[in-house]
């Protein structure tokens, strides 16, 4: 499956915050939301597949939306380049 790629101005930065820790762990120049729930996934959820683009791209466009408790420790900015 190819990822999806609509403007190459746009990259996207994540912050995210380990619950248990409280360590932050930051994430910059990441193109796509394919990619941005890949590394969510695989760095908070050993790799098993519980963050889905449509969940990210929800996150990204309506932040005032309730969300699941553990979205509240991932903050995405879109960046325009």
């Amino acid at each position: 499956m190819v990822a999806r790629r609509r403007r190459d101005n746009v990259c996207y930065e994540l912050e995210a915050t380990n619950p248990t820790s409280n360590e932050i762990k930051k994430f910059f120049d990441i193109n796509n939301l394919e990619e941005l729930s890949a590394i969510i996934n695989v760095n908070f959820f050993n790799g098993f597949p519980v963050v889905s683009r449509a969940m990210v791209n929800n996150w990204i466009h309506y932040p005032d939306r309730p969300r699941r408790q553990f979205g509240d420790y991932f903050k995405i900015a879109k960046v325009r380049v």
